[in-house]
């Protein structure tokens, strides 16, 4: 679960992008392996933990709400573009998403 640091109602920018590392490695080493196993799982776990529309990340990201849609689908797959702007939204890296990409 998201650190209370991260929730969009408290915590400053830099405790917000720390939290969301922490659950991001946490992932990685397989805490969450069991529920999500692609990116857009974790996108969509992001969303909702934040309790935010998918236009709203498409605003903070560059892409489009049907790319967002697609990564949560997994119609699109990550590419290195894709993931330097959800690395942004999440506050984790790029070669986050582009693990997930290649374990799928």
């Amino acid at each position: 679960r998201w650190s209370p640091a991260f929730s969009s109602s408290g915590g400053s920018r830099k405790h917000k992008r720390a939290a969301a590392s922490a659950v991001a490695l946490s992932f990685l080493g397989g805490c969450y392996s069991d529920r999500m196993s692609r990116p857009g799982e974790f996108l969509r776990f992001l969303l909702v933990e934040e309790e935010m529309l998918v236009d709203t990340a498409a605003k903070r990201t560059g892409l489009t709400p049907q790319q967002i849609g697609g990564v949560i689908a997994g119609t699109l797959p990550v590419t290195p573009e894709v993931a330097e702007k959800l690395a942004r939204l999440a506050g984790t890296t790029e070669q986050f998403w582009l693990k997930l990409q290649a374990e799928q």
